[in-house]
């Protein structure tokens, strides 16, 4: 299944594709971390955020990094 993606973008002279769905999931997962922040401290639902928000954009950027570096045969130098 390929991804819906927008009109691609220029900035410069390279072309910007967007991914829906990696948008979607940094917004749910900002919705996420603004309701953690709204619940108190003792609620279960609080707990359930918070055990998955973090590492939420962790996988994205990880998975980010790994297709806009690696995947095209650019050599990582951290």
């Amino acid at each position: 299944m390929q991804p819906i993606s927008r009109e691609a973008a220029k900035v410069g002279n390279k072309k910007i594709v967007r991914v829906d769905e990696i948008d979607i999931a940094k917004g749910l997962g900002i919705l996420l971390v603004i309701v953690g922040h709204l619940l108190p401290e003792d609620s279960w639902m609080r707990q359930i955020i918070y055990s998955f928000h973090m590492p939420l954009f962790m996988f994205i950027s990880g998975g980010l990094f790994y297709y806009t570096k690696i995947r095209k045969g650019k050599k990582y130098q951290g």
